[in-house]
């Protein structure tokens, strides 16, 4: 799992991918700027305050729909949360 200050140093002005954990769930999003990535963290954060961010790197929203292609369907749970699986981390 990233720090915080690893996490800060990761997140860039554009495009962006993030993988988050919550609690026996994951979540694989995307998000075009800084802006919107924080103001959806804060949305989570509001429902869901014990969730994780583990991972944040430069990706298209193509690169999402990709992602969520390898991941099995019996792993989804709600939309596009999923079953927690080290194997999909």
């Amino acid at each position: 799992m990233a720090t915080n200050l690893a996490i800060c140093s990761l997140i860039s002005e554009h495009n962006m991918l993030y993988f988050i954990k919550s609690y026996d769930y994951c979540k694989v999003g995307y998000t075009k700027d800084s802006k919107a990535f924080f103001e959806r963290m804060r949305k989570y954060l509001t429902h869901n305050p014990s969730f994780q961010i583990l991972d944040i790197r430069k990706g298209k929203l193509e690169d999402e729909k990709m992602i969520h292609t390898l991941i099995p369907k019996e792993l989804y749970h709600y939309g596009e949360w999923c079953v927690w699986n080290k194997e999909i981390a």
